[in-house]
């Protein structure tokens, strides 16, 4: 089934176009699909999902529950830029990926390149959750996303978000 605008989360989000099973929440999506945000995509594989989109003017997260595990991805254009990161743990296709640990918990911290927000790599991707051990085997989730304008890419759903997902909605609501 496909639907083509969801409004989500209070007005502030949008999911473009929406191919959820019955019963899904708007915004849901099962892989195998590539899902595109605001500066940059993920693939989803067979069996993934995607859901409960969190959205604000400058930043969204979004669910992805996999065969390892549930893991929250945010993106934003506002993300301070670490301090002190180390060496990276991966990098492709100009994707950045830096490995966070702390109180036991891992989470991936992506930087990249984006137009939009002018020059040298930014802090835009956080990966947080139970799906991350710290092993290589994460390697299998973070070298699935890419930073960069997604606008070219065909995406089975597109996640936006920011004033102009406001401004859009409060015009649709006259």
């Amino acid at each position: 089934m496909s639907r083509s605008l969801s409004l989500l989360c209070c007005g502030l989000a949008l999911a473009l176009p929406m191919p959820a099973a019955a019963g899904d929440a708007p915004g849901t999506v099962v892989g195998p699909a590539k899902i595109c945000f605001k500066y940059s995509s993920f693939d989803l594989i067979a069996g993934e999902r995607a859901s409960d989109l969190r959205a604000g003017v400058e930043t969204m997260a979004l669910k992805i529950t996999s065969r390892k595990g549930s893991f929250l991805v945010g993106e934003s254009e506002s993300y301070m830029p670490l301090g002190s990161h180390g060496a990276p743990v991966a990098s492709a296709d100009g994707t950045i990926v830096y490995r966070s640990t702390g109180d036991g918990d891992v989470a991936y911290i992506l930087y990249g390149h984006s137009d939009i927000l002018g020059e040298g790599d930014k802090h835009i991707l956080s990966l947080t959750g139970k799906a991350f051990n710290g092993s290589k085997a994460d390697a299998q989730i973070y070298r699935r996303f890419r930073i960069g304008d997604p606008g070219a890419l065909k995406c089975g759903m597109r996640y936006v978000y920011g004033w102009d997902v406001i401004v859009a909605a409060m015009g649709d609501a006259r």
